[in-house]
């Protein structure tokens, strides 16, 4: 709109300049009919007036200023997984090996207690494997030698395996701790030597005790006896 103005305000100034001038008229003579009784100068004056006022009403319109380009952010592309191995679908999460923990070393023959190897012999006794168990209770006797109740399974594995004479010392010993089961292998071990006396008196001592098989030990007191 500013252009159009400025270029329409030069062409009419343009035309106006090419006219011709009247002729100039005598001091104090009125001015020619139809003029406005201005000079050249003044109409000219007016137009550049006019032509600032329509400039200053109508300003130039604010050109915004430049855009500064903004900086994009750097979009990286995503990092792509490993290619699963030859045998494992894809997109299947392939899961690093685990490294195996280290293996418990076996346990020692000096690691052992007598509690480790009283359990072998029990377990023996349950299997009737006499010879087994009589290792086993050797074993714990000699870490626990005090001990009244492996000496007492010392002594019944090794009467049960067939050795009555090596039975005895265990046996006695447990008995006199209080095992009251040794009085019952005692008199067996008495019984096969022999001593019917010393048989009898150690059923006696460990009927004493109300066990269950009291019954069968009677029977074979009456048997010794002749009954």
């Amino acid at each position: 709109l500013l252009l159009l103005v400025v270029l329409m305000a030069v062409l009419g100034t343009t035309w106006w300049m090419n006219q011709p001038v009247p002729s100039t008229v005598g001091a104090g003579s009125a001015p020619a009919p139809g003029s406005s009784g201005k000079s050249p100068e003044q109409i000219r004056a007016e137009i550049n007036k006019g032509l600032e006022e329509t400039i200053a009403g109508n300003p130039a319109p604010d050109v915004p200023p430049p855009v500064e380009e903004e900086l994009q952010p750097v979009v990286r592309p995503p990092v792509q997984p490993d290619r699963a191995p030859a045998g494992i679908p894809e997109g299947a999460v392939a899961q690093r090996p685990r490294s195996a923990p280290p293996a418990a070393p076996n346990m020692k023959q000096a690691d052992q207690t007598a509690a480790d190897h009283e359990a072998v012999g029990d377990d023996a006794m349950r299997g009737r494997d006499w010879a087994t168990a009589a290792q086993a209770y050797k074993k714990a006797v000699a870490l626990d030698p005090n001990s009244g109740r492996l000496a007492g399974k010392l002594g019944t594995a090794l009467f049960q395996s067939g050795d009555p004479s090596g039975a005895q010392a265990p046996l006695s010993r447990a008995a006199k701790a209080g095992v009251t089961d040794a009085h019952k292998y005692l008199g067996h071990v008495a019984r096969q030597q022999g001593d019917t006396a010393e048989a009898n008196s150690q059923y006696q001592q460990y009927l004493k005790g109300s066990p269950q098989d009291a019954a069968d030990i009677e029977q074979i007191i009456a048997q010794m006896s002749g009954g």
